[in-house]
């Protein structure tokens, strides 16, 4: 039987199954088409206490009222725990300051960049750049003041937030960006209970833009990659949909949260389910395996391959035959979902942590540019070794030869090629300085013999794969 009778398959004339070589996540050049030209709506937010009906709001309000008590960010770094509820007024009363910031009623798409550290306040600062109309750019923590003004200058924000702990790199970043504006923003220290919610007043077109992160910069310059909340919307609830988050789960996050990998499938597509996420401000191995030993505590974990390296070197060093062991390998083991992406995940180390945990490494496909477009699914009896799996749920996969564009056919066998997606998790535009240089490079790509047209958008990656079979 072929893989075209996965449950993930929509679109028969299509690639259903992508056993992608671990290749695919060596860094790659993508050319972009867009073919939908969708209206933003420009009526003015009100400058009060609601905030716009967004799914994630609506979510959160949802919880709020049905369980005032229900946590949603764990803040490791304060050690406080902070519930939906205390989350949508924080939003609000940020919502209003930056708005004032900024004298406007409505961002308008105007962007806001901002340094925070993970954590409770990075989600406020967030969720209230969107509440706002705004489309929020956030700041790598770790990058030094010329990486931080490479974007800050690149993205042309209207704002830049800069949390308190992040306060000593304001002069080298005021010398060279004189007429940028920032704003101090203040942890937040207290863990209370709020009596009201914040109203919610009908949201803007989904079709605003929200979110602008920049590619990692391997093979050139940083592009910034803009997405709609459409967009987000969609590659979350695709995720959830093929992952099965619930409000019942409870991601450890140590991902970096100005990539794609940390902000969507990790923040906010558990945000999105109700779900529990417990911030930490980088990674510590000793921290994770005593979180995991503690078992039931955590439902998920996603990290990137140097992650899972430095898992299993603390597990051989730390804990194997000590009278730590066993709890460390059952709670490790009792995690529903533990995802690796990023980057090509080396056999040894998937190897390895099968065996301390018995847990095998869920592998998916995705970048800036479209989210997740690819993951194995749950079942793990149903996975290919080496196979980055099938195209997650509204995304089409198909491969192209490189020369000529044409679609390669599923009777092929051993035949790579390139590697097109299309759906609505393809992101909408390069922002900042690459569009002020090449404004028409939709026109100046063109499209080429293969290529899919329609009301959604496209992504061509110049990375190889072959069609498998089960």
């Amino acid at each position: 039987m072929t893989a075209a009778s996965s449950p993930l398959n929509r679109q028969p004339s299509w690639i259903p199954l992508l056993c992608a070589v671990a290749a695919l996540s060596l860094p790659i050049t993508i050319h972009f088409i867009r073919t939908r030209n969708d209206n933003m709506s420009t009526a003015a937010l009100p400058l009060s206490s609601s905030l716009p009906s967004l799914p994630l709001f609506l979510e959160a309000q949802k919880w709020a009222s049905t369980d005032p008590g229900k946590v949603a960010i764990i803040d490791k770094t304060k050690d406080l725990s902070f519930t939906y509820r205390q989350l949508l007024n924080d939003v609000a009363a940020l919502k209003r300051r930056i708005l004032a910031q900024v004298k406007v009623q409505d961002l308008e798409e105007r962007r806001i960049a901002f340094l925070v550290p993970a954590g409770y306040d990075y989600v406020v600062c967030q969720w209230a750049v969107w509440a706002a109309g705004g489309v929020c750019v956030p700041l790598c923590t770790s990058h030094p003041p010329k990486e931080l003004l490479y974007t800050i200058s690149d993205s042309d924000p209207s704002l830049v937030v800069l949390h308190s702990s992040f306060q000593h790199l304001q002069p080298a970043l005021l010398d060279k960006s004189s007429k940028t504006c920032f704003m101090e923003l203040s942890p937040i220290t207290e863990s209370r209970s709020c009596t009201s919610i914040p109203n919610l007043h009908p949201a803007f077109a989904p079709s605003r833009r929200a979110l602008m992160i920049y590619t990692s910069g391997t093979t050139a310059n940083p592009k910034g990659c803009v997405t709609t909340h459409k967009t987000i919307t969609f590659q979350e609830t695709s995720l959830i949909q093929a992952w099965k988050y619930s409000p019942s789960d409870h991601l450890i996050h140590v991902l970096p949260l100005h990539h794609i990998h940390g902000i969507i499938n990790g923040l906010t597509a558990t945000l999105l389910s109700g779900g529990t996420v417990e911030m930490y401000a980088k990674f510590d191995p000793q921290i994770v395996w005593e979180r995991w030993s503690n078992s039931g505590s955590s439902t998920m974990f996603m990290a990137v391959p140097t992650v899972y390296s430095r898992l299993v070197d603390y597990f051989d060093t730390h804990i194997r035959s000590t009278d730590s062991e066993a709890a460390a390998r059952a709670g490790a083991g009792a995690l529903r979902l533990v995802v690796s992406g990023s980057a090509a995940l080396p056999t040894p180390i998937k190897t390895k942590f099968l065996e301390i945990t018995g847990q095998t490494l869920l592998e998916r496909y995705g970048m800036t540019e479209i989210g997740m477009g690819l993951s194995c699914g749950l079942d793990v009896s149903r996975r290919i070794e080496g196979s980055v799996g099938w195209p997650l749920p509204g995304v089409q996969v198909r491969l192209t030869h490189r020369e000529t564009g044409a679609p390669i056919p599923l009777t092929s066998y051993n035949e790579d090629g390139m590697i097109e997606i299309k759906g609505d998790n393809v992101f909408l535009d390069t922002g900042g300085g690459l569009k002020q240089r090449l404004p028409n490079l939709p026109a100046m790509v063109g499209l080429k013999r293969g290529m899919w047209q329609g009301e959604t958008q496209l992504v061509r990656t110049t990375s190889k794969a072959e069609p498998q079979w089960t």
